[in-house]
């Protein structure tokens, strides 16, 4: 996981911008992950491995490599359904594996056909527009996470996406309100955001109460 903010990935087609950064817990860090150009835009990918079972950093990176070999052969326009399989396939092979544990994973692709993605577990996407935000997963399954054997990902898609689409783990989004949370980033230079998102759910102590991990997209110009 990254720790504080990155430089925006800018050749991504679509004019997508990309930052990201991240946080973890003493002794923890569970959080993958990956941004990849795709097609005429961007793939996506937040990766948050299940603490609470052995394994779940390696789930995690098993995630993030599968949908690296993914972008890197699949040359179609990505569909709900398509990703949704994809995340079976990996929930498959995940829980093959001897030392991968569980993880969640939500996967979006941004480009000129839209906005297309899947998701299980409790990392999610936000659609944040100026006025407006959109939860993306929000029927998506918790549990069983990818891993299991038994993971029942969900699709999502928005044909004309305008603003900012955020993706991040449950140590942001459990210990904030999307209310929040899109505050925050139109409050802020995308850059800014992504620390600051991290810093908002900051204890007294100065610890994070889990691991934390934001991605901030940039789709339009108008929040």
């Amino acid at each position: 996981m990254n720790n504080g903010t990155l430089e925006p990935h800018r050749e991504l087609g679509r004019g997508v911008q990309v930052y990201s950064g991240g946080g973890a817990v003493p002794y923890s860090d569970q959080d993958r992950i990956l941004i990849r150009p795709h097609r005429d835009g961007a793939l996506l990918v937040l990766a948050d491995g299940s603490a609470g079972f052995s394994g779940g950093r390696e789930a995690a990176e098993m995630a993030v490599a599968f949908f690296e070999c993914w972008a890197a052969e699949y040359a179609g326009a990505p569909t709900p359904e398509g990703l949704v399989s994809a995340l079976r396939s990996l929930d498959c092979e995940i829980g093959l594996d001897l030392y991968a544990g569980e993880t969640t994973c939500v996967v979006a692709v941004a480009g000129e056909e839209g906005l297309t993605g899947a998701s299980v577990g409790d990392s999610g996407a936000l659609l944040i527009g100026p006025d407006s935000v959109r939860d993306l997963t929000a029927r998506q399954h918790r549990k069983p996470r990818l891993g299991s054997a038994a993971a029942r990902p969900v699709g999502f898609t928005y044909r004309e996406p305008e603003g900012v689409l955020l993706l991040a783990s449950d140590g942001l989004l459990d210990y904030s309100t999307h209310d929040r949370i899109a505050g925050i980033v139109r409050a802020h230079e995308p850059a800014e955001a992504v620390a600051a998102l991290i810093e908002s759910v900051r204890l007294r102590s100065g610890e994070l109460p889990d691991d934390v991990s934001v991605v901030v997209a940039v789709l339009t110009d108008d929040v």
